[in-house]
């Protein structure tokens, strides 16, 4: 890859993580933050972090996230594949 391709890579925007916490939110749906947190396993603070992008969720999480939502890890990240992983 030339320097060129590889700086215009590097400075291209991937990920919106703004995007990613609102999928998140959808996930936990109409559930309190605690209860959701008690279900995954994680304190509600962690939960509120992630929500508010306070802090990148690493992927173990999202993982969590995904199984417990019943959604795809691309949907969570990308956005722009089924939201079901059936």
């Amino acid at each position: 890859m030339s320097r060129a391709n590889s700086r215009s890579v590097r400075n291209r925007k991937v990920v919106n993580w703004k995007e990613i916490e609102d999928r998140l939110r959808q996930i936990r749906g109409g559930t309190s933050q605690v209860e959701f947190g008690k279900a995954l396993g994680v304190h509600q603070n962690v939960v509120s972090r992630y929500e508010r992008g306070a802090v990148r969720p690493p992927i173990e999480y999202l993982v969590l996230m995904a199984r417990h939502g019943d959604v795809t890890l691309d949907w969570i990240i990308l956005g722009d594949k089924p939201r079901n992983r059936r």
